[in-house]
């Protein structure tokens, strides 16, 4: 199941979203993708208490030196899924291929 995340979707997590992505260079996070662009997320969990949940499989084009940038951006109540720890090394051993 995919779902294109927007403010609607993301609620409250659209404050912190939109300063994620601004913070490597400055550009907004538009409401809507561009046609050209695919915004999606793997699955979008909604639980009956009300939260969501966005979940991700990473593939190769996850492990960039701008999302390993933007990690430090995540608001420290940020639960995540996985320790980044493991994710930057990938990211970094990644970057290093030819």
């Amino acid at each position: 199941m995919t779902a294109t995340p927007r403010h609607a979707e993301c609620t409250t997590a659209w404050a912190p979203l939109t300063a994620i992505y601004r913070a490597p260079t400055g550009q907004e996070l538009p409401e809507t993708a561009p046609p050209r662009e695919r915004r999606r997320l793997d699955i979008i969990a909604r639980y009956p208490d009300g939260t969501h949940q966005a979940i991700e499989i990473d593939e190769r084009q996850h492990f960039t030196a701008a999302r390993a940038a933007r990690y430090p951006r995540y608001p420290t109540v940020t639960t995540l899924g996985y320790d980044t720890r493991p994710w930057l090394q990938r990211s970094q051993e990644l970057r290093r291929r030819p």
